[in-house]
């Protein structure tokens, strides 16, 4: 009558709400976008926030005696998205793009923040105007990546290795991880390889910038009272 279940395999998620460090303790905020544009179109003085996320894809890499998971990079996906104040001058962009040829969605987006600069091709995907009363307009984007025929995709950030954006972009290894809950008594440290799995990076209209990543383990872990 009742449902038998039995263990098959292990796996484990980690998630991190992260900050950026200019230098300590000094933490990334707005400000320190200092570029941003898109279809070589100046936008920096127009962005109200942006969100620029990265996916990764795994496959199963897993021996059939192995008990923890063992997932692979496949694919990566890049997407950015956000919220433009609509200039008095050249207002028309994302609208003539928007209604315009299919070719014209077709676009190089880039950025720069913390001096790490991101380049890459890219598809406008969605766009919608915004016209309420008593209030600026405003319009909201994304952009995905479109992988060139050649060339690298992303253009190679550059800017400091110490950076976990720029790492995201660059790596395709996994990291050794070591999250250490801290406590009087009862405390646990776990250890293991993590492949990264998704990364957020959160650029608020004022505020700090945040970096919301999660990592799949690969391979076991280990948990140890400390």
């Amino acid at each position: 009558m009742y449902q038998s279940a039995q263990g098959l395999s292990k796996r484990a998620t980690i998630n991190a709400s992260l900050m950026q460090t200019v230098s300590a303790p000094t933490k990334v905020y707005n400000g320190d976008v200092t570029a941003f544009s898109i279809d070589g179109t100046d936008e920096i003085a127009n962005v109200e926030s942006a969100q620029f996320n990265i996916e990764w894809l795994h496959d199963e890499g897993r021996g059939v005696g192995d008990a923890w998971a063992f997932p692979a990079l496949v694919k990566k996906n890049l997407r950015l998205s956000g919220t433009l104040l609509a200039p008095a001058s050249s207002s028309e962009l994302f609208m003539d793009t928007a209604w315009g040829a299919i070719s014209g969605i077709d676009v190089v987006v880039s950025f720069t923040i913390n001096g790490v600069t991101i380049t890459w091709p890219s598809l406008i995907s969605n766009v919608s105007h915004q016209i309420n009363d008593g209030a600026i307009q405003r319009y909201n984007f994304e952009a995905i990546a479109r992988d060139p025929d050649t060339g690298n995709m992303p253009t190679a950030p550059t800017g400091s290795s110490a950076s976990l954006l720029e790492e995201a972009l660059n790596g395709t290894a996994a990291h050794a991880l070591i999250v250490t809950n801290k406590a009087a008594t009862n405390g646990i440290s776990y250890a293991g390889n993590g492949l990264l799995r998704n990364y957020n990076l959160q650029i608020p209209h004022e505020g700090l910038v945040t970096e919301d990543v999660e990592w799949a383990s690969q391979g076991a872990w280990t948990a140890t009272p400390n």
